[in-house]
């Protein structure tokens, strides 16, 4: 048999095992809980944060909807202006190609009937079939200002008129002169 002593310190060796074994333990499991609750709260978190972003995402969603309504609705007016302008723009470049076809018109009647064309005519002929073009006009114009072009000008018409003279009396030539200042 073992001495009492003996018995008691193994009894209190064991007991303080245990007591160990059981701090451990539970000092484990603590720092297990502990670990798990910081995951937990991790994940909880982040999902507060997704809750909050969503929030904001919705948040903002819903202002540009206002915003956008609020746009919309202060901009209808304009719109409607801007389209009245358009229309009345266009009116504008129909009534200049009308106002730019009767021109060429009557640049080239004036310069069939005189044979030539002044260097005034071929700049400003040249300008206004731009414009006409830029404006939408179509090739008629085109065909005047080709023939306009294919006409000699001031300067060609009197040398090649001149060239052509047949000496004539004096009083003949004096006559002829006299109508066309007449004239």
């Amino acid at each position: 048999m073992m001495p009492l002593w003996l018995q008691i310190v193994i009894a209190v060796v064991g007991l303080l095992g245990t007591i160990l074994g059981i701090v451990g333990f539970t000092a484990f499991i603590n720092e297990r809980m502990k670990h798990k609750a910081q995951r937990l709260n991790a994940k909880e978190d982040k999902e507060m944060e997704e809750i909050e972003q969503l929030k904001h995402q919705k948040y903002m969603s819903d202002l540009r909807a206002i915003i956008r309504e609020e746009n919309e609705a202060s901009v209808a007016p304009l719109r409607d202006k801007l389209a009245q302008v358009d229309d009345k723009l266009e009116l504008v470049a129909d009534g200049t190609l009308d106002t730019l076809r009767d021109r060429v018109l009557s640049i080239y009647y004036k310069c069939m009937e005189k044979g030539y064309h002044t260097q005034y005519d071929y700049e400003n002929i040249e300008h206004m079939h731009k414009d006409y073009l830029n404006l939408g006009g179509n090739s008629f114009v085109a065909d005047c200002v080709k023939k306009i072009k294919a006409l000699p000008s001031e300067e060609e018409f009197k040398l090649k008129k001149k060239q052509s003279r047949k000496p004539r009396a004096k009083k003949q030539v004096l006559l002829e002169d006299k109508k066309k200042e007449d004239k």
